[in-house]
C-alpha cells in the first residue's frame, strides 16, 4: 500500500516540479532522512558474535530483554564460541546438502516442475502487464500527471481487496480471475470510441486495479505450493522471471510506433492466457503448508483440474492408498 501511495506522490511531485533534475533531488534527497536512524540502530547480534564482539552482543540482548520485560540469564561471552561455531558450521553444511537435494528433487518431479513453470509464467505475465500499463498511463489523453497519480491511488484499495479475495474466493480462482479480468479490461480499451477518452482512462485504471491483485496473490500461492526447505528459493526463482517482465515492459511503447493497438493487445492476450494457466494451481486455502516433497506433490490431488493435468501421479497415489488399505 505504501508502494502504491509512493506512485501517487511521484505523480504529484512531477506535476509540481516539472524539471526532472529537481524531481530527482526531491525524491532522493528525502531519502537521506532515512540515514538518521542508522546512528541509533544497534548492530546485528549474530554479526557481533561472529566477529567476536561478545560483550556488545550481550548489551544488545540485554536492551531487547529490558524492553520486552523478560529475563535473560545466559550471556554470549560465557559460551565457547569456537565449539559452538564448529557445531553451527556442521549443521549448516548438512542443512545445505539437504536443501540442494530437495531442490533437485523438485525439478525431477513432473508435478512440481509443472507448477514451477506455471508460477514463473504467471509472475512474468503479471509484472509485464502491471509495469506496461504503468508506463503507458502517461500516453493517455488528459493530464498525464493526474492520470499517473490516480492510477497509484487506486491500487491502495486494490491491495486491501487482495486480502479479502484470498480468504473468500480461494487462491487459485483469485489469481486466475484477476489476470483474466485485467486482460478483458486491456482488450476492452481497443473498442472504446476515440471521442470517449475518459472511458479509456477508467479502463486503464481498472486494469491496474486488478493486475496488482494478481501480483499480491502470487506471493501467497508460490509460497504455499512448495516444500518448506526450498520455499524461499522457489519464490525467489519465480520472482526472477517476474523481473524479466519488468525489463520487457519499457519496450512496449515502441510497439505503438507500428500500431497504436499493439501494446494493449499484447497486454490483454498475455494476461488472459496466464489467467487460464493459473487454473493449474492447486487450491491451498485452509490447507497446511507442505513440509516434504511428498506433501507438496499431494496438494490438489483431490481437485479435478489437477487430475486432468497429472493423471499418472494421481493413479500412482490411488494405487498406493489401496495397497495401504489392504
Amino acid at each position: 500500500m505504501f508502494y502504491s501511495g509512493g506512485n501517487a506522490v511521484m505523480g504529484a511531485l512531477a506535476w509540481a516540479l516539472r524539471d526532472w533534475r529537481w524531481l530527482l533531488r526531491a525524491v532522493y534527497g528525502g531519502g537521506l532522512v532515512f540515514a538518521i536512524p542508522l546512528w541509533f540502530t544497534p548492530e546485528s547480534v549474530r554479526w557481533l558474535a561472529a566477529v567476536g564482539r561478545l560483550e556488545e552482543a550481550d548489551a544488545v540482548v540485554a536492551r531487547v530483554a529490558a524492553i520486552n520485560r523478560v529475563t535473560v540469564n545466559e550471556t554470549l561471552s560465557g559460551v565457547d564460541v569456537e565449539a559452538e561455531s564448529a557445531v553451527s558450521e556442521d549443521s549448516k553444511s548438512t542443512e545445505s546438502a539437504g536443501t540442494l537435494k530437495t531442490l533437485i528433487s523438485v525439478f525431477k518431479s513432473r508435478t512440481l516442475l509443472l507448477r514451477f513453470i506455471t508460477c514463473a509464467l504467471c509472475w512474468l505475465a503479471s509484472c509485464f502487464v502491471y509495469y506496461g500499463l504503468l508506463l503507458n498511463t502517461v500516453t493517455l489523453s488528459g493530464d498525464q500527471y493526474v492520470n499517473f497519480a490516480l492510477s497509484g491511488l487506486v491500487e491502495i484499495p486494490s491491495n486491501l481487496l487482495s486480502l479479502w479475495l484470498q480468504y473468500n474466493a480461494g487462491r487459485r480462482w483469485s489469481v486466475a480471475g484477476t489476470l483474466v479480468v485485467a486482460g478483458v479490461f486491456c482488450l476492452a480499451i481497443l473498442g472504446v470510441p476515440a471521442d470517449i477518452q475518459w472511458l479509456v482512462v477508467v479502463l486503464y485504471i481498472l486494469g491496474r486495479f486488478t493486475v496488482i491483485n494478481s501480483i499480491n496473490l502470487l506471493y501467497v500461492v508460490t509460497a504455499e505450493i512448495f516444500p518448506t526447505n526450498v520455499r524461499q528459493s522457489m519464490l525467489n526463482s519465480c520472482m526472477t522471471f517476474g523481473r524479466i517482465g519488468v525489463v520487457l515492459a519499457p519496450q512496449t511503447p515502441l510497439l505503438a510506433t507500428v500500431s497504436e493497438s499493439l501494446p494493449l493487445t499484447l497486454f490483454g492476450v498475455v494476461s488472459l492466457s496466464s489467467g487460464l494457466l493459473a487454473l493449474l494451481f492447486p487450491e491451498t486455502k485452509g490447507r497446511p503448508l507442505p513440509e516434504t516433497l511428498e506433501e507438496a506433490e499431494s496438494l490438489g490431488a483431490d481437485q479435478g483440474c489437477f487430475r486432468a493435468c497429472c493423471p499418472s501421479w494421481c493413479k500412482r497415489r490411488q494405487s498406493s492408498e489401496e495397497h495401504k488399505d489392504v
